[in-house]
């Protein structure tokens, strides 16, 4: 892809998420616009395309047929948004009901911190039940034999094609000794979770609270980083985030937890994206960006698309639970060994655990 169709790409989302104001645009061709089309379908933002789209003037646009696609895309994304509202206020209601305190993570909340909540497109719904992992995997597995149940979640299948994932815990690291500091970290985050709204009237959920978001979120894409990737609507919703504010006391407490659980490299490189190719102002920033690890993860995030599904640098036709599978996919990481080498190096400790722990456990 064009270095010239990637900058008009982000010109386009940073008019969508209203980080720029339009003053000038080139006149694309035809290919150059479906190009970013398909820049905008492998990422999932196809919707804020759409919002940077129209605020460009009529003469700048791309063609009625390329419009009439997005437009599609927006209003099967705005249906299901509403119908996910509704099924995470229901399925919350239910845990809650059997004595259970569901907190709702990412995606359906998430998208509360976007002006319009519904142009966010959506995915799973993530909910995490802080009330053991042995009474959490027993109520479940009695009433779905089929749940397959991972080290950190239980993924429920459903018959509506609205995916439910049960989390044990909100997510993990290889290392296990910052694997067990953030564990501690979420101990204290469980009761300190914040009523939401969701949008149209659908109900009121419980969401993490913005100190929990700010490393947890963090750690949701840094954990994709080493099994599928990770996509620009992971780093768009930090930036919305972000944007929410924080104050000097706060950053310094999120910077001093990253120091703890070695992700500020990481968070460096996140920071980059936000700024230099997204558009949020500085005042946001919770570091220093990171130039040059910044661009190493932009073009992880520009070949993979949305949590890696398009990479073909990894075998999918390989059994996840093989010798070969364990090869490759260790292999794969050792190319951020650089940067991140506190997860790379435990990431074969670690999948070895787990499967022994699922072998032990009968999942």
């Amino acid at each position: 892809m064009e270095t010239y169709e990637i900058n008009n790409f982000f010109r386009l989302l940073r008019l969508g998420i209203g980080t720029e104001v339009y003053s000038n645009f080139p006149d694309l061709t035809e290919e150059e616009w479906q190009n970013i089309y398909d820049m905008g379908k492998k990422q999932s933002v196809c919707v804020l395309l759409l919002k940077g789209i129209n605020c460009l003037p009529e003469e700048k646009r791309p063609g009625e047929e390329l419009i009439m696609q997005l437009t599609r895309i927006k209003v099967t994304v705005e249906r299901v948004n509403r119908k996910l509202d509704q099924k995470a206020v229901k399925v919350c209601n239910f845990f809650r009901k059997y004595g259970f305190s569901p907190i709702l993570l990412k995606g359906q909340g998430v998208a509360t911190l976007y002006p319009k909540p519904e142009l966010r497109t959506p995915g799973d719904i993530d909910i995490w039940l802080p009330d053991g992992r042995e009474k959490v995997t027993k109520f479940i597995k009695e009433r779905e034999p089929e749940a397959e149940v991972l080290f950190h979640h239980i993924h429920l299948i459903e018959k509506d094609g609205m995916d439910v994932e049960i989390h044990n815990v909100p997510t993990l690291m290889y290392n296990p000794f910052t694997h067990r500091k953030m564990m501690k970290l979420f101990k204290r985050w469980k009761d300190m979770g914040q009523e939401t709204d969701l949008p149209d009237g659908a109900g009121k959920v419980v969401t993490p609270c913005d100190e929990m978001n700010r490393i947890y979120m963090l750690a949701h894409k840094y954990r994709h980083l080493f099994t599928e990737g990770i996509g620009l609507k992971q780093v768009i919703d930090y930036l919305f985030l972000m944007k929410k504010g924080f104050n000097e006391e706060e950053r310094l407490k999120t910077v001093n937890i990253l120091k703890e659980l070695k992700m500020t490299r990481f968070c460096s490189a996140v920071m980059y994206i936000l700024v230099d190719m997204l558009g949020m102002e500085r005042k946001h920033l919770i570091m220093e960006p990171d130039k040059a690890a910044g661009k190493r993860l932009l073009d992880e995030i520009m070949i993979g698309g949305n949590f890696g599904i398009y990479d073909e640098r990894i075998d999918r036709e390989v059994k996840s639970d093989s010798i070969q599978s364990f090869w490759m996919r260790n292999k794969r990481n050792m190319r951020f060994i650089t940067d991140y080498p506190h997860e790379v190096l435990w990431g074969p400790y670690f999948k070895i655990y787990n499967w022994f722990w699922r072998r032990k456990k009968h999942y």
